[in-house]
């Protein structure tokens, strides 16, 4: 089952989330959005997740400021002015009640991509997820005061513009235990089959990883 639902936050605010929920769900998982809004390749990946057993949601988290803004991939100006408007803790709340809507059997993970593996990073820290998996967190080094309270899985690209090597260092050092990968010609971007920046190899085997990373963790 694929449908659009409305949610509501601790603090009365109402939005938008895209579920893909399976027959018989074995967990739960809220993927993060990019600053691009709840995009097709995002509903996409929320189905193929479904698709492996899990309850996903994917939530709008710019409808405090634009509701059911979603932006081409071209129109990164605008993803970003709106990224710098919004407030953390208030995407955080909206994650939160995300999370509470596909919970199951207390099991529930984050992922997130670019702006979404910041704050995947950032809800591992401060939500209490079971797992949480970042794809090119841009301004992880911004909160590496905190570590995060359960297992979490990274991925970058070696070439990406946006975390350069030592930021991606700088992660491993706070987060030794974590596993970290670097992919080898892979720009920012590179999981999402709709984006220039795509790469199969890449994007493959970063899937793969993530599955049985859930998957060990989420059993």
């Amino acid at each position: 089952m694929n449908k659009n639902i409305n949610l509501t936050a601790e603090d009365g605010h109402e939005f938008t989330a895209y579920l893909a929920e399976p027959e018989n769900p074995k967990a739960g998982l809220v993927i993060i959005q990019e600053i691009f809004g709840i995009t097709e390749h995002l509903k996409s990946v929320a189905r193929e997740f479904a698709e492996l057993g899990y309850k996903t949601i994917v939530p709008s988290l710019f409808d405090r400021l634009e509701p059911g803004i979603v932006l081409d991939y071209a129109n990164v100006e605008k993803g970003v002015e709106l990224m710098g408007k919004s407030k953390q803790q208030d995407m955080l709340i909206d994650i939160k009640s995300a999370m509470e809507a596909v919970k199951v059997d207390g099991k529930i993970a984050v992922l997130g991509y670019c702006m979404g593996g910041t704050l995947a990073y950032v809800s591992a820290n401060e939500l209490s997820p079971t797992c949480a998996v970042s794809y090119y967190g841009t301004a992880i080094t911004d909160h590496l005061s905190k570590q995060p309270s359960c297992p979490m899985l990274f991925h970058f690209g070696e070439v990406d513009p946006y975390v350069c090597q030592q930021d991606i260092e700088l992660i491993r050092a706070a987060n030794p235990q974590q596993p970290i990968y670097v992919y080898a010609e892979a720009n920012h971007g590179f999981s999402c089959v709709d984006r220039a920046s795509y790469h199969q190899k890449s994007a493959e085997l970063a899937f793969t990883r993530t599955v049985d990373f859930l998957s060990k963790n989420l059993a």
